[in-house]
């Protein structure tokens, strides 16, 4: 028995007729017409065109509206990257592909240390928020600005950590904090 489920579409058919033969239409007009041929990592559909692989939802959206803009991409307003209904496609720049994809909070860049820029660690950001001393002391120290020293402190950057007893009390700590290293890397509270 053959590994494929269905026949193969004929080499010469027209572009629609091939799109027709790989998308399932059951969900209806307003519904997503999902692929059901070959998917990449991301789940968009692809297929043979024209002598190289190309996306189905831009085939489907050019045959259905016409050519698309030099450079544009086609967004889904469905967010359902199989879905070749041309209703749920639309040309845009890719400006507005990722204004959409954060708008629908499907991207957030990776935070604190797997952020590829990251200068600091959870446990610098840590010893930060607690620190007594100028703005300029603590960012000279741990090389970073007076302005990210502030975030820090008030918030506004490395959200994704539990704020310190110090931050949620909107209080300074008790002792002063001694912005070396100990020999373990870990930083002291002084007595």
């Amino acid at each position: 028995m053959s590994r494929r489920s269905r026949p193969r579409v004929r080499p010469e058919a027209a572009l629609q007729e091939r799109l027709d033969h790989y998308t399932d239409k059951s969900a209806g007009p307003d519904g997503c017409w999902l692929w059901k041929g070959f998917l990449n990592e991301h789940g968009y559909g692809g297929v043979r065109w024209q002598g190289r692989w190309q996306r189905a939802h831009r085939l489907s959206f050019e045959a259905a509206k016409g050519p698309i803009p030099e450079g544009g991409h086609i967004l889904h307003r469905c967010d359902n990257p199989p879905c070749v209904n041309p209703a749920h496609l639309h040309a845009g720049s890719h400006r507005d592909n990722m204004r959409d994809m954060y708008a629908k909070g499907r991207r957030r860049p990776p935070a604190g240390e797997r952020n590829v820029n990251a200068k600091l660690t959870a446990e610098m950001v840590l010893a930060i928020r607690v620190a007594t001393g100028s703005q300029n002391e603590i960012g000279n120290y741990f090389g970073i600005t007076p302005a990210t020293v502030s975030k820090i402190k008030l918030g506004r950057l490395w959200r994704h950590l539990p704020a310190s007893d110090a931050m949620a009390a909107d209080r300074r700590p008790k002792g002063e904090l001694v912005l070396a290293p100990t020999s373990n890397a870990q930083f002291t509270e002084a007595a």
